[in-house]
């Protein structure tokens, strides 16, 4: 089974945030504040933060129905001292 991995938009903000929500609950016991994730997240999309994220989508085994986010990646920008360059942080 493959999922559909596409860039995602300001439009997918709402489903970043619950997702993050949820990932912090599941992994850490915490609960966020909903306030202070979307905007931390609608932050990526609106100004020049150096991350961007990826969406992977349910498989669309009928065309009728639209793909569901099935799971996010956050990528960030992270300088290295060592290579004296930039890296992707995931």
């Amino acid at each position: 089974m493959r999922f559909p991995i596409r860039r995602a938009t300001s439009n997918d903000a709402e489903t970043l945030a619950r997702f993050g929500e949820r990932l912090a609950r599941e992994s850490e016991g915490k609960t966020l504040d909903p306030a202070t994730i979307r905007a931390g997240v609608r932050s990526v999309f609106e100004r020049e933060r150096g991350a961007f994220y990826l969406v992977a989508e349910t498989p669309d085994d009928d065309e009728e129905e639209e793909n569901m986010p099935a799971g996010t990646l956050m990528v960030t920008r992270e300088w290295s001292d060592w290579r004296n360059g930039f890296f992707w942080w995931m």
